[in-house]
């Protein structure tokens, strides 16, 4: 992409998509969150948080200390989408991310379908909006906001809306609160997501809570047809998305978890993890930030 004029920087919010950042230097209203950064042609990348190579935007943050490091795991969805992609996927989505395509423009390896993210879709909080604006005097967009089946804002419990066009956000005169297990979601979702930098610390904890709770035996091995059932009646109550509930109604969805956490499974959808942390936690009474 070539510069027209000189970009202003400012330092990104905290989970701000790497979008949003790349928007805010090079698009056309320096708003977070319009996809003006994107090259013609191209799509966003990784559940729609990076629009331009990594390796372009590192150049332009490098003065405010950013590093490739801080924008991969905070500034993007790659820590989310790994859990489900093989060691040589990882690899080129690493690079892709990083480089881009050889034409310069994005274009997605196969991916589930519910992580596509198309342009103007990015979803946001009104009250997360209002605050960027008044730290930074532009719009951002979050990553936690943009991970597949998330409809509410895990920080202020409110409902996520399709960003309103424009470099300023629209007046915040109402807003509409989310039901708490999609908050429920919402902050599972996110913590899986942190937890990507290193699975092995989210699989011990998946098998000490399931041990706690009756569904690991003490020889090592699960109760997997116990673990099934239950959340296959947790999911009918407390899953709002029905492609999610469709989801995990398959069959062997509790051995491929349990498969997972073993480390027999290499790879497991964030997804399905996301709703066996926020099952886990709902029987504990555990708050979610206590594993943050």
């Amino acid at each position: 992409m070539r510069l027209t004029t000189v970009p202003q920087i400012s330092e990104p919010l905290s989970g701000e998509t790497a979008a949003s950042i790349a928007d805010a230097i090079l698009g056309a209203t320096r708003s977070g969150g319009d996809w003006s950064s994107l090259a013609a042609g191209s799509q966003p990348f990784a559940c729609g948080t990076v629009s331009v190579p990594l390796s372009l935007l590192l150049s332009l943050l490098q003065p405010l200390g950013s590093t490739l490091e801080t924008l991969l795991w905070l500034h993007t969805a790659y820590g989310y989408l790994r859990y489900g992609m093989s060691l040589s996927t990882e690899e080129a989505v690493v690079a892709r991310l990083t480089y881009g395509a050889a034409n310069g423009a994005f274009s997605n390896p196969r991916e589930p379908a519910w992580t596509a993210q198309r342009k103007m879709s990015a979803r946001t909080c009104a009250i997360c909006e209002r605050d960027a604006w008044r730290q930074r005097g532009r719009r951002g967009v979050l990553c936690d906001h943009q991970l597949p089946f998330v409809t509410a804002c895990s920080r202020h419990g409110v409902t996520l809306r399709i960003r309103a066009a424009g470099g300023a956000p629209p007046a915040l005169r109402s807003v509409a609160m989310a039901k708490a297990n999609d908050v429920a979601f919402s902050k599972s979702s996110a913590h899986i997501w942190r937890w990507g930098r290193d699975p092995s610390v989210l699989r011990q904890w998946f098998a000490n809570a399931l041990a706690e709770q009756g569904y690991r035996r003490g020889d090592g091995t699960f109760a997997v047809r116990e673990l099934g059932a239950a959340l296959a009646v947790f999911v009918q109550e407390c899953v709002s998305d029905a492609r999610l509930r469709r989801l995990m109604e398959y069959p062997l969805r509790a051995r491929q978890l349990t498969g997972w956490i073993s480390g027999r499974q290499s790879a497991v959808h964030a997804a399905y993890l996301a709703v066996l942390n926020m099952y886990l936690r709902s029987r504990s009474g555990g708050p979610y930030e206590e594993y943050a």
